[in-house]
């Protein structure tokens, strides 16, 4: 007889896919299936001391007859106490645990402030914001400044360089100062200087737009993460509670047939434990998603987190309503960051295509120079000659220079045009703009088609992940009336099945935990589609 198995449709490699699916990322950390035992099976918490001394009591009593030797309190009361300590411990560790997990806006607040991607944008921001500040300064004077200092020969002599090597190499030197400065203001620039302005300031809002996709993308990530590990503790849950059900009953069918008094058929009991290895398997891929998924979070957030962390998918919510597709389009309109880009790629286009049109005009500028010379040397007195029936005569007279230019001071001011006169080549580039500016407006276009495409996209994907729930839940449904049917209810654990009804419990059982796994990834398949439906039109999350 051939039996189906309907949970191998969902086997090993479909949840592997859904686990990269929710992730989209491979981090790592440490947890293991089974870390921590439920609070009311750990063995640390257990009844006060006195318990052991009343189980000696109540053994004295029963090798005696006589009552005085019984204990105060009475035998029976000890598992009541017991029991009773045992459920204020599960009641406290739940409280610690429910203390301990964290809200998804938590995460999000966290992940802005510790995210290395947002740190990057950041500094982007401040360069540009930097850039402006040149931008804006740009009209402030400019002064040029050179100090020189030189040795120079004693009684230069400008018309004997030879002395003046002699005077050198004896070392016959004094200094020589000279400082010159020159400023210029710009006076006016035939709109240059505007539109640098209006080009850095374009530049600071293309960098908090690119941050602001940054910072939608990583949201996003957040979100995926988050809801990946919501679904891995849930199922956590779930295959435990049927794992113990599975391997108890395979105790109690293999002590069966240890005895000799099995009453049921071979291929039932390797039914049971091919189920039992399914789920085992089960076990292992979901440790591999909650060790991506906490990793992920660490690296986003910078948290330290574990499983017990994150609160259990919620399953009984209704599913959030979806607006017409024209809402979401008229809000990527405002707000999706590509397309605010486009339009001040535009913007700046038309700011590059007046800066060249600039060229074709000069630059008025005010222009100071100043000048100082001072030297402890001077300049070599000049001989006299006199003229003697049409000669030049030496005589031993001499005389000052008429001026030292070691010592000297000037100041001048001017008015200036700075022109840049290769007109042919500015009328190239000035067409070249043009082209660049039409082009640029074209590419918008496109881009904003392309875009609204995309939304309508993540819109009907969102619609029938939507849909699917309620499919699912339907399914659910049904395989739950089809487990009910055979005596078994929605706490599993402690059940227990006849051996002989065992053929008959499997099939539901596995159609019960199909429909229930394909149930919670739809809930999460919708909320991952809502998060990429609002990140693809420019807002955090859809309830804004």
């Amino acid at each position: 007889m051939h039996v189906t198995n309907p949970l191998s449709r969902i086997s090993i490699p479909r949840t592997i896919a859904l686990s990269f699916l929710l992730l989209g990322f491979m981090p790592s950390l440490g947890f293991t299936q089974g870390d921590e035992a439920p609070p009311a099976e750990q063995p640390e918490v257990t009844p006060d001391a006195p318990a052991e001394p009343v189980e000696d009591g109540a053994e004295d009593a029963g090798e005696q007859d006589e009552p005085a030797e019984v204990p105060d309190e009475p035998v029976e009361d000890a598992p009541a106490q017991s029991s009773a300590n045992k459920e204020a411990s599960a009641s406290q560790d739940a409280k610690a645990q429910l203390a301990k997990q964290v809200s998804l806006k938590e995460l999000e607040v966290s992940a802005r402030e510790n995210a290395a991607v947002m740190d990057a944008e950041r500094a982007r921001k401040k360069n540009a914001e930097w850039q402006h500040y040149r931008a804006r300064y740009a009209w402030a004077p400019k002064l040029q400044a050179d100090t020189l200092l030189a040795p120079v020969p004693a009684d230069t002599d400008v018309n004997d360089f030879g002395n003046n090597i002699d005077s050198i190499l004896a070392l016959n030197i004094g200094p020589y100062f000279k400082q010159t400065a020159r400023l210029i203001i710009p006076i006016y620039t035939f709109g240059r200087i505007n539109r640098a302005k209006a080009l850095a300031e374009l530049g600071v809002k293309n960098a908090d737009l690119e941050g602001r996709k940054a910072e939608l993308e990583l949201i996003f990530q957040v979100r995926r993460a988050y809801y990946g590990l919501q679904l891995a503790r849930s199922l956590d849950s779930m295959i435990q509670d049927g794992g113990k059900l599975v391997t108890e009953q395979l105790e109690k069918m293999e002590e069966a047939r240890n005895f000799g008094e099995a009453d049921f058929e071979t291929k039932d009991f390797r039914k049971l434990q091919i189920f039992s290895a399914e789920l085992e398997s089960r076990i292992l891929d979901n440790q591999k998603l909650v060790t991506l998924g906490l990793a992920g979070l660490q690296y986003l957030t910078d948290q330290d987190l574990d499983l017990v962390n994150i609160p259990e998918l919620p399953l009984d919510e209704e599913p959030e309503e979806l607006q017409p597709l024209d809402h979401y389009q008229q809000i990527a309109r405002k707000n999706r960051p590509e397309v605010l880009q486009l339009g001040a790629a535009v913007d700046a286009r038309q700011e590059q295509l007046k800066l060249q049109r600039a060229e074709y005009f000069p630059n008025l500028f005010f222009a100071a120079n100043f000048s100082y010379g001072i030297s402890t040397e001077s300049i070599a007195r000049s001989p006299v000659q006199r003229l003697e029936n049409g000669e030049y005569v030496d005589t031993d007279l001499s005389t000052p220079p008429f001026s030292n230019p070691y010592n000297q001071l000037g100041v001048g001011v001017a008015l200036g045009l700075r022109w840049n006169l290769d007109f042919v080549q500015t009328y190239g580039k000035v067409r070249e703009t043009e082209a660049q500016v039409e082009r640029t407006r074209a590419q918008r276009a496109q881009a904003v088609g392309a875009i609204e495409l995309e939304i309508e996209k993540l819109h009907l994907e969102a619609a029938q992940a939507r849909e699917r729930i309620a499919i699912q839940g339907r399914r659910l449904e049904a395989a739950r009336r089809w487990r009910d049917s055979i005596g078994l209810t929605a706490e599993l654990s402690g059940q227990s099945i006849d051996n002989a009804k065992m053929a008959d419990a499997i099939d539901p059982l596995k159609a019960y935990y199909e429909a229930k796994l394909l149930h919670m990834q739809a809930i999460v398949e919708y909320k991952i589609a809502r998060a990429a439906l609002a990140k693809g039109i420019g807002l955090d999350s859809l309830e804004e």
